[in-house]
């Protein structure tokens, strides 16, 4: 086994988990929870959009006129989470239609990690995103940058440093963070 992929994620489509393990038992390497990760672990609020893919957590901001149901779903920290599975990860994708700030935030002590230990972050990073749940992107950065991480732009033309203009775009954009240079 070359790596253990495990995935976390949140789900109200009907047996998504049952077809899910169906195909995930043939891989054998991976590892899916029925879980939201955010800040604070017990259980959150999940809006169901039209279109599965950009369902999440409930948002703050004002009302999405696509979300066609809320429901409740287990929560755990990302701290917790490494815990609980007893390794730690290397890498981290977060995509999480701007909850990415509070999938940060409940991974505290795993982003402290020394440069040696610590993941690779890559990130979906958009200010629109990120205005739903009352984050900017400024502060997505501080809260990296506190932290000791380096941000890369994820485009067509690979991985480098990011610009100003990467962080200040409109755009979704992919942002790869690391404490090591790429």
């Amino acid at each position: 086994m070359l790596a253990r992929i495990l995935a976390s994620s949140a789900s109200a489509q009907p047996n998504a988990w049952a077809l899910a393990a169906t195909y995930i038992a043939k891989l054998g390497n991976l590892i899916i929870n029925e879980c939201a990760l955010t800040d604070k672990s017990g259980s959150v609020k999940f809006s169901v959009r039209n279109g599965f893919a950009t369902s999440s957590i409930a948002q703050t901001g004002p009302t999405d006129p696509k979300i066609k149901q809320t429901i409740q779903v287990p929560a755990i920290t990302l701290d917790e989470y490494v815990l609980k599975c007893g390794m730690s990860p290397h890498f981290i994708k977060i995509d999480v239609e701007g909850a990415e700030a509070k999938v940060l935030r409940g991974g505290e002590n795993l982003l402290s990690l020394p440069p040696d230990s610590a993941p690779v972050i890559c990130l979906e990073y958009s200010s629109s995103n990120y205005a739903r749940f009352g984050f900017t992107t400024a502060q997505v950065r501080d809260l990296l940058a506190l932290k000791g991480y380096s941000l890369f732009a994820l485009d067509s033309r690979g991985t480098h440093p990011a610009a100003e203009s990467d962080l200040n775009s409109t755009d979704i954009i992919n942002i790869v963070a690391s404490k090591k240079r790429l």
